[in-house]
């Protein structure tokens, strides 16, 4: 049996926020597959990151490739008011796509951190 990708899963939805998320979830599919991900955050910052499309295949994991969450994540941080100084703390960082952002988006302090 063959799981559904997420775009035909949202694709059935009839909500504004369904209708977004996949939107957003095309556009990064539009990235998979390529060694360097743009990930726009706002106007002001896109961050250029490269991916190792083997990662999960070459037994150096998951955190390889830029997953929806940390996309998602970024788009949130970049949404939101924070006050003068704030911090960030990503666990499970991956590519550090999320923590990058909040440097981008003028975090005071970001540490990144990964199971090894």
């Amino acid at each position: 049996m063959t799981r559904p990708d997420m775009v035909s899963v949202l694709s059935q939805g009839e909500s504004n926020c369904g209708r977004k998320a996949l939107r957003d979830l095309k556009w990064r599919q539009r990235q998979t597959g390529k060694t360097m991900y743009e990930l726009e955050i706002n106007a002001d910052h896109t961050l250029v990151l490269q991916q190792n499309l083997a990662s999960e295949n070459d037994g150096t994991g998951t955190g390889g490739t830029v997953w929806p969450a940390a996309h998602m994540l970024a788009r949130y941080l970049a949404k939101r008011r924070f006050p003068s100084g704030w911090t960030c703390l990503d666990l499970g960082t991956g590519t550090g796509a999320a923590g990058l952002s909040a440097a981008a988006l003028g975090a005071s302090k970001v540490a990144l951190t990964d199971l090894s």
